[in-house]
């Protein structure tokens, strides 16, 4: 988290247990004095690819305009070979996410994992994920993620709330992620 203004306050609900002490699911607060230091929160588990154990669905609330930027490193796609990448991207407000999605599959080798990650920003969000072969509809709630392998070549997201959709593509075995857009 960077801060863009001085004396910024920034709250911090992590999803998972975060270094430092700050238990998953508690909020704490953090002032950064001056307008671009930055804040690192980092999980302490490293094996982070297991759903709940990592940091999606964290909640970041501050009291003047912040960046916010996630990443993880070391990732190798099952089927992937010797591949290990570190993926990132920047987090967009909530104000300009949206309730549907189209994804593209990417050129990742054929066997590797291709993924898409929803995350829910509101109780009782209703998501279909229909790649044409059949949908399937879940439920979430606020910080909520749910993952699903990308095998065909378009798969269509729609919510009725608005969510987040992060989609780990990639070429070859070298794997990338990005925030889609609505």
């Amino acid at each position: 988290v960077v801060a863009t203004e001085d004396n910024t306050l920034i709250y911090i609900t992590p999803r998972c247990d975060v270094v430092g002490g700050h238990p998953a699911n508690v909020t704490y607060s953090v002032l950064l004095p001056l307008a671009g230091n930055v804040y690192t929160c980092q999980n302490v588990v490293q094996n982070s690819s297991v759903l709940g154990n990592n940091m999606a669905g964290t909640v970041v609330v501050s009291d003047k305009p912040v960046s916010v930027s996630v990443s993880d490193d070391s990732v190798n796609p099952s089927g992937g070979g010797s591949c290990y990448d570190l993926m990132g991207d920047q987090i967009v407000p909530t104000d300009v996410i949206g309730k549907e999605y189209i994804i593209n599959k990417g050129f990742l080798n054929l066997g590797s994992d291709e993924s898409l990650f929803v995350t829910a920003t509101e109780n009782f969000t209703t998501v279909t994920v229909d790649d044409g072969t059949g949908a399937v509809t879940t439920i979430l709630n606020q910080g909520d993620t749910y993952s699903y392998s990308v095998t065909e070549q378009l798969t269509y997201v729609n919510a009725d709330k608005n969510v987040y959709l992060l989609h780990m593509s990639g070429y070859g075995c070298e794997l990338g992620e990005a925030i889609l857009p609505p």
